[in-house]
């Protein structure tokens, strides 16, 4: 018992302990600043990471000059063994300013220890007691395998021990990023002339590649703007790594800049091994190259070609030639009229391949699939497919799973399964978008769907209602922009499995009743008021958008939906529009509020309000704000008196569209003085408007400069034990279940 009792401090000391290991982090900053425009920003987490990295840094040089102390029978660590200490390591750039203001009448002459290690061609860094350099190369290789690409090749200079230990490394990724430090983005002019430099440092880390010990190449990846005029290199790289059993090569050269493409020539990738060992094929804005007839790729099990110019007849080569083949993508090949799948030379062999896609290859107006019976996956996007010739390719996949549909125009009418035959599908996913023309849709023979996703389809009530009726496993309905749909009823006489139901943008809807005992997360954003939930006992997630004309307690979501455990509001009304006058009974399911308030329909009575919720909801731990208000009001403006309310429970507050204006001040002062659990606060100018549970958008903020004027005084009215963030992120996506 008193070892548990004693854990926290334990922990506790621990932490104090590697603070006091840290420099102070104001210093730190202070002297970033001193460098940077006066403008500049620096980030909490750069702060941090140059904490870390200099103290570790004092520490190693300090350590190499105690360890010179100690075989000298000293106690104190002076200057001169610090610069004898930078001198020893390596770091020369740093031996010479220091060992200037130490000894300013020395300042050119380095340790004697340094010079005679140097003469004798030995690195005095090498006679270090290194216990890391000391491990077995197969242990290294490991440590290395966690770097990245760049901070690999950089322990190369550590030492000879060092020096190819790095040639361990079998993922080789080059980007603008990881070799010319360039930022993720840039603009069209900031590409021009980085190409020179991108190539000759790529050859440099191939060259030194090649001189290691281990040849094997696990994956080559390349993403820069390069053109024809760099052919011979990029030419070059692919022949060492095919040498090397390489596994994968995925060249993306996507430019904004007018270059001439580099031709891919697939006899490149074949290497001394008869059957090969390249997996995975991935070629982005280049040319094809092949021949009538190519060898056989026996280990090719996947080719993605975007915006790649290949013929039909060299493409029906390479399908051939690839016996175990399984996932095909086709994205932007404009000259691509026709694709056979599952013909042969032999024409016995049904075709391995599982996976298809094929987007926006608009010239390609006939697919001709003898042979497709392991197919599960299949992506039609920006076809002129018709529905015969659809319904035919879908015949020819028995085992076809996922289906996606997108703004394939020249269908009228959908049909899974075999109607003569009255054979089911087992279809599970299918997913109908920007399919205007469809008009008709028979899932009869769908017996096995469990996800339906319709977007602008102009399917209406009774066809829906058919729908769900024949599929008897359907879990998940999604449908946007369904014009003609204007009632959706999902009664308890349907027995319906269904546990997320998504609806959106469904101007026509007028009637929607909800009673399915495992509905679990439930997003509506249509032209109606709140509907009565029936029953839904497993509802815990709810999104209720801007469109829904919403103004009912809160408690009365709650009372509908007992077990709600996330609630998120869309639409802006003022505070008043929660609150209800009868009398009050807590919510104890509730775990996570988001509103989005609008305080210019609002009396100056903000508090009395937030004082309701932290009441109805007893349990709550996160709480989001988002105030859209148009102007700041005055700020001298009386805050009410309100009876505290503490509440342990809330550990997060989110507070979006802080401008500074008062009111919405004096909202925090009164969360502040009551949340005594509070652990995290995150505060931001920008307005957040939600378009699901699981992404939003921020509106361009009005006064973003006031947080950056005041947070000073916000840090002295926050306690030092919560964490205050401001939150500057103009978008965002993130998982919030």
């Amino acid at each position: 018992m008193a070892g548990k009792m004693s854990g926290s401090s334990s922990n506790d000391d621990g932490y104090i302990k590697e603070q006091e290991r840290l420099l102070p982090i104001a210093n730190v900053g202070r002297i970033m600043k001193q460098i940077l425009p006066a403008n500049a920003k620096i980030s909490k987490e750069a702060k941090e990471t140059m904490q870390e990295c200099v103290s570790e840094f004092i520490s190693f040089v300090t350590s190499e000059a105690s360890d010179k102390c100690k075989k000298e029978r000293r106690k104190t660590v002076n200057g001169d063994d610090i610069c004898w200490a930078l001198g020893a390591l390596g770091f020369d750039d740093y031996w010479g300013p220091i060992n200037s203001i130490c000894r300013p009448e020395e300042n050119t002459k380095k340790p004697a220890v340094l010079q005679s290690d140097l003469s004798r061609g030995v690195k005095a860094v090498e006679l270090m007691d290194d216990p890391l350099s000391a491990l077995p190369d197969h242990v290294l290789s490991k440590i290395i395998r966690k770097l990245d690409l760049k901070e690999a090749v950089r322990t190369s200079i550590l030492s000879k021990r060092w020096r190819y230990i790095w040639t361990h490394y079998r993922e080789l990724e080059f980007n603008h990023v990881n070799i010319l430090g360039m930022n993720s983005r840039l603009e069209r002019n900031e590409w021009v002339g980085l190409d020179t430099d991108f190539v000759k440092w790529v050859d440099k880390i191939m060259e030194q590649r090649f001189e290691g010990d281990i040849r094997k190449v696990n994956s080559f990846y390349i993403k820069f703007p390069l053109g024809a005029s760099f052919s011979s290199s990029i030419n070059s790289w692919i022949d060492f790594v095919v040498a090397n059993n390489v596994e994968t090569i995925d060249l993306d050269l996507s430019s904004c800049l007018p270059l001439e493409r580099h031709t891919f020539s697939l006899l490149r990738a074949v290497s001394n091994n008869e059957i090969g060992t390249l997996k995975y094929l991935r070629l982005t804005h280049c040319n094809f190259q092949g021949r009538s007839s190519c060898p056989k790729f026996g280990s090719l099990i996947s080719i993605r070609l975007e915006s790649v110019t290949i013929s039909n007849l060299q493409l029906d080569r390479v399908l051939e030639s690839c016996p175990l083949l399984e996932e095909l993508s086709l994205d932007r090949c404009i000259n691509l009229t026709k694709l056979k799948i599952g013909y042969s030379e032999n024409n016995n062999n049904c075709t391995l391949l599982k996976y298809l896609s094929l987007i926006n290859c608009l010239n390609l107006l006939e697919i001709d699939v003898i042979r497709a019976q392991n197919l599960t996956y299949l992506e039609l996007e920006d076809l002129r497919i018709d529905s015969l010739q659809l319904e035919m390719l879908i015949k020819r996949c028995p085992l076809l799973e996922e289906l996606s549909l997108h703004r394939c125009n020249n269908l009228t009418e959908l049909r899974i399964g075999d109607s003569e035959n009255n054979n089911c599908t087992l279809l599970k996913h299918l997913s109908l978008i920007n399919c205007w023309q469809v008009r008709e849709i028979d899932l009869i023979r769908a017996q096995y769907l469990t996800s339906l996703e319709l977007e602008d389809v102009t399917i209406n009530s009774l066809q829906l209602e058919m729908i769900i009726k024949h599929c008897p496993l359907l879990e998940e309905l999604c449908l946007n922009r369904c014009p003609q749909v204007k009632y959706l009823r999902i009664l308890e006489s349907n027995n319906s499995p269904l546990k997320f139901l998504y609806m959106m943008n469904c101007w026509e809807l007028l009637e929607l009743q909800l009673c399915a005992n495992l509905l679990h997360t439930l997003e509506c954003n249509v032209m109606i008021d709140w509907f009565p939930v029936m029953k839904t006992p497993n509802l815990v997630n709810v999104f209720i958008g801007e469109l829904i004309d919403f103004h009912h307690p809160l408690t009365k979501i709650t009372h509908d939906i007992p077990s709600l455990e996330n609630l998120i509001i869309g639409s802006y009304h003022s505070l008043n529009y929660f609150f209800a006058n009868d009398e009050l009974v807590p919510a104890l399911s509730l775990r996570r509020l988001v509103l989005s308030v609008n305080l210019c329909f609002n009396d100056g009575d903000e508090i009395l309000y937030v004082s309701y919720i932290l009441k109805a909801f007893p349990l709550l731990e996160t709480l989001e704000l988002n105030f859209n208000s148009i102007s700041k009001f005055d700020i001298n403006e009386e805050k009410m008196t309100v009876d505290k309310c503490p509440n342990g429970t809330i550990t997060k507050v989110e507070i979006n569209g802080f401008n500074g204006n008062q009111r919405v001040v004096n909202v925090l002062m009164y969360l502040l003085e009551n949340l005594t659990g509070l652990r995290e606060l995150v505060i931001s100018p920008f307005w957040k408007r939600y378009r699901s549970l699981v992404c939003w958008s921020n509106e361009e903020a009005t006064t973003g400069s006031w947080f950056q004027c005041n947070y000073e005084w916000l840090r002295t009215i926050v306690p030092l034990n919560v964490d205050l963030t401001y939150s500057e992120d103009m978008d965002s996506d993130s998982d919030l279940l």
